[in-house]
């Protein structure tokens, strides 16, 4: 990640711009999150909101991931 604000927020919104492309091969919708995640370094209420999800999916991962693993017999 750039270490520069005015880098870290030209990237972001790139992101962003190319998900709005999202009829291109390459280009789509997933590019939405991670330009928000980009732009959230600079921001104090996205940057707690991204904490509070990351610990959150942090807390549920291991009961998630035993949920979605397939049934032995």
């Amino acid at each position: 990640m750039p270490g520069t604000p005015l880098r870290r927020r030209a990237l972001g919104w790139s992101f962003i711009a190319g998900g709005m492309l999202s009829f291109l091969p390459v280009l789509g919708p997933w590019m939405f999150p991670v330009g928000f995640v980009i732009l959230s370094v600079d921001s104090r209420r996205m940057r707690r909101s991204r904490r509070r999800l990351t610990i959150t999916i942090g807390r549920r991962w291991p009961k998630l991931n035993a949920a979605m693993q397939p049934k032995r017999p």
